[in-house]
């Protein structure tokens, strides 16, 4: 195989390892399995936050314990923590079936590129956990008898829940044809 890259992502409350994405890797490659004894859960993911740099395998427990090891004839490693709001989430990792030492610009590559991973989960979180919170809000609006109404200054936005149209007497059509609804609809 020689050099093959891979990502790493713990899923279902680090029951699973599962590679996310790949370069080089065996096509029968398992693309998800259980974390413990993997050299990326064991050594990089549980790491927190250094560069696992292992240029020769032979005699390490990871011989032994990884089964993509002997599998594959992995002969180095090296490998990156992938964060989010400061959990390790995954690993990007480079092995090689010759044992090697990575030079620096190598390991200035991944660590570049796991931190670039790490930014975009952490966007992809953020972005999940504001949907959630939109939703809960929506839910709240929906389920309380107060009329609320919220003026955005900045983008000029007005959002005016379903009570508080219902309680002063105006449809949807109505609010959507007002030139400024806002100041029209409190006067």
């Amino acid at each position: 195989t020689g050099v093959c890259t891979l990502y790493n992502r713990l899923d279902n409350e680090e029951k699973s390892l599962e590679v996310w994405s790949s370069y080089n890797a065996p096509v029968d490659l398992p693309s998800r399995d259980i974390p413990i004894g993997h050299i990326c859960y064991e050594a990089t993911i549980k790491s927190k936050d250094k560069i696992v740099n292992l240029g020769n395998l032979a005699g390490t427990e990871f011989e032994q314990s990884d089964p993509n090891v002997k599998k594959y004839g992995l002969k180095a490693y090296l490998g990156y923590p992938v964060t989010v709001n400061e959990n390790t989430i995954g690993a990007l990792c480079v092995v090689d079936t010759k044992i090697r030492e990575f030079n620096k610009t190598e390991l200035y590559i991944i660590a570049t590129l796991a931190k670039a991973v790490s930014i975009e989960e952490e966007r992809i979180f953020s972005d999940r956990a504001l949907k959630e919170s939109e939703r809960r809000f929506d839910l709240a609006l929906r389920s309380t008898d107060d009329g609320l109404w919220d003026w955005t200054a900045g983008s000029d936005e007005v959002f005016l829940s379903p009570r508080w149209k219902q309680m002063l007497g105006y449809s949807d059509d109505e609010v959507l044809s007002l030139d400024d609804p806002f100041p029209n609809l409190i006067h």
